[in-house]
């Protein structure tokens, strides 16, 4: 079990992957967005951040980068309703450990985090 930071704007989906993550056995803490997240990162210093691409105030690229320069060893999984194929790839070149199309399917969810969290 990890503890897991979910950032996105949509209340819908945040409601849906923080009932995926606890299903998965993950306890969950939700983020509506950038400025929210970063927030609860430095109070809850969770061993997994997985965050929306597309949201209001810092996006999801932005909150890969002030992660990674305060903490680079933080875990970030980023994910994406819409294919942005150039910011998922600067996303992972910030420091993110994968990238993810929305909807993600369970097991899909599973295995990112998973090999996310062993990834050094």
């Amino acid at each position: 079990m990890a503890f897991i930071l979910l950032m996105d704007d949509s209340k819908l989906s945040r409601a849906k992957y923080a009932r995926l993550l606890t299903e998965l056995g993950h306890q969950v803490e939700t983020a509506e967005d950038g400025n929210d997240g970063l927030a609860k990162f430095h109070r809850f210093h969770p061993d997994l951040v997985m965050c929306d691409m597309d949201m209001p105030g810092k996006n999801g690229l932005e909150v890969v980068k002030e992660i990674i320069s305060q903490d680079p060893g933080a875990k970030i999984i980023v994910f994406s309703a819409v294919s942005e194929p150039t910011l998922m790839k600067e996303a992972l070149k910030a420091g993110a450990k994968d990238c993810l199309m929305k909807p993600v399917l369970k097991e899909t969810l599973k295995e990112s985090i998973e090999q996310s969290l062993r990834k050094h």
